[in-house]
């Protein structure tokens, strides 16, 4: 009878831890999901897909497509499959240090903001709450000048944050140094001139969605609430020259960032003319098929350079592990824009500070796994290149 007893208690207590055992398994994946879920979504292609539920046809096609067969655009996101981390172990530190600089000006990660279009269309008041969201992660911003909010609202958004103002260059010089004077009088940091701009591109959605009916409904804060046609049409040169750039120069005190620089040839150009920093970028591959991805292009742009100026690069970028690629290849920073859009469709300024968060935690997994204390020990030995098919399977 005692056995029996003894049995029976035995099975109770082992019952017992089970239970208790699965109860505190439960609540710790409830507190896990829970933290998750306040935090946003797990991944970057999450907001893109919610993106893709939420808004009408015509908005997400403009936002996500690229120009004729979508090759670069394509190229920008695979290119980066070339590479491995090397991973390296027990390197004696807890928390990376994402810090760095850009043109002396500190930034809290080597992550910002491109000048994208139609946040707007993303969410209302879409330029301000992306503006807030940088100011509150203490990144750059770089703020396009065809944007629905005159840059002084953005400015006063973001008081204290990285901003600078990108431009085209216009067809009247007169009206483009107004829009200069205006951003040094707001606190703008550098003048970021795009610069692969003049030629049509053609994207096959824009015409089947014809999104220009909806343009012509878009008002400019920056040109006295005209819209994003007339605006473009009236103040975009059609063709244009290095000596623009360098009369650009003289107009101004601020820094200038030339935007879209795919070769080294025009990398030295942009020196000889007087930048201070180079974007290399395929325009998102919105322009043209068949051109470079960024990546690909940017170790030639970083040889030609050398230490004469500053390389960024952007199209393409949608993780930690994207941004620590390029800056082993040279980049001294990457900026984002369609992931912006994406966390502007899903909650405003809270989804553009969740999808920061993600890049940021991300980056800082990467750079702890290949022993990278800080930015600066970031370099081409923690990467390998993949051997035999590039494409992600």
């Amino acid at each position: 009878m005692d056995i029996i007893l003894c049995i029976l208690v035995a099975v109770c207590v082992i019952v017992i831890l089970q239970l208790a055992f699965k109860w505190k398994k439960k609540r710790m994946m409830s507190k896990l999901m829970a933290r998750h879920m306040k935090t946003g979504l797990f991944t970057l292609n999450e907001y893109e897909e919610y993106a893709r539920r939420r808004l009408a046809k015509h908005k997400f096609d403009y936002f996500t497509d690229g120009a004729g067969n979508q090759s670069t655009q394509k190229e920008n996101k695979t290119v980066f499959d070339r590479y491995r981390l090397r991973q390296r172990v027990l390197s004696d530190f807890k928390e990376p240090d994402l810090s760095t600089t850009l043109l002396g000006q500190t930034v809290t990660m080597p992550i910002g903001i491109s000048p994208v279009l139609r946040k707007e269309w993303a969410c209302s008041q879409g330029d301000l709450c992306s503006a807030r969201a940088a100011g509150t992660h203490g990144i750059c911003d770089i703020v396009p000048i065809f944007s629905e909010s005159s840059m002084e609202e953005i400015s006063d958004a973001n008081p204290n944050g990285l901003k600078w103002l990108q431009v085209y260059i216009c067809k009247d010089k007169e009206k483009l140094k107004s829009l200069v004077k205006r951003s040094e009088a707001s606190g703008y940091k550098a003048l970021v001139i795009t610069v692969d701009c003049h030629w049509k591109r053609f994207v096959h959605s824009d015409w089947k969605n014809m999104v220009f009916k909806y343009l012509m409904r878009t008002k400019q804060g920056n040109f006295d609430g005209d819209t994003f046609i007339k605006a473009y049409s009236q103040n975009v040169a059609e063709r244009a020259s290095w000596n623009d750039i360098k009369e650009i120069v003289q107009m101004t005190t601020l820094p200038i960032v030339l935007k879209g620089i795919l070769t080294a040839d025009d990398a030295r150009l942009a020196v000889k003319c007087g930048a201070k920093a180079i974007i290399v970028s395929n325009h998102g591959g919105r322009m043209m098929e068949s051109l470079p991805p960024a990546l690909e292009a940017l170790p030639e742009i970083v040889e030609a350079v050398g230490d004469e100026v500053e390389v960024y690069m952007d199209s393409g970028v949608r993780s930690g592990t994207d941004t620590i690629k390029a800056l082993a290849l040279g980049a001294k920073a990457c900026f984002i824009g369609r992931p912006i859009l994406y966390g502007l469709v899903y909650k405003g300024e809270e989804g553009v500070n969740q999808v920061i968060s993600l890049l940021k935690e991300d980056l800082e997994r990467v750079m702890q796994c290949t022993g990278s204390g800080c930015v600066g020990d970031i370099n081409p030995s923690i990467l390998k290149r993949r051997q035999g098919n590039d494409n992600r399977k």
